[in-house]
């Protein structure tokens, strides 16, 4: 059944998700089945033939280009400063603070790198 599920989902247009859509439905179901029925759609022998219909149909969406991750634009300097000035972020509220260390860890984490950053580079 699962291969099925694997092979044919489509959108409701009828065009084929992409292969990290098909991806999270798959971690997902796998959650879901782990926490009600107490199996692993992943990892249990039982289903090897869904996992290579899953692993085949990746190949084919990655071949079809539906492989490749679309980002959105940085956030330009005059709108970061107009968020950094405004009220969603502060100190003396828990959701308030928590929304400045959410975005403030994000904004370090998932900066685009540069190959050498100044502090690694030799003399």
């Amino acid at each position: 059944m699962l291969e099925l599920l694997y092979a044919e989902a489509r959108k409701a247009d009828g065009t084929a998700y992409s292969k990290s859509t098909l991806n999270s439905l798959r971690f997902g179901l796998n959650r879901h089945f782990k926490a009600t029925c107490g199996f692993d759609i992943i990892n249990d022998s039982e289903f090897t033939v869904a996992n290579k219909v899953s692993g085949a149909k990746c190949v084919d969406l990655k071949r079809q280009g539906l492989a490749k991750v679309e980002h959105k634009p940085p956030i330009c300097e005059e709108d970061l400063k107009k968020l950094c000035e405004s009220t969603a972020f502060g100190l003396n509220d828990p959701e308030k603070l928590q929304n400045k260390v959410f975005f403030s860890s994000n904004a370090v984490l998932l900066s685009p790198r540069q190959a050498k950053s100044p502090s690694t580079q030799e003399d």
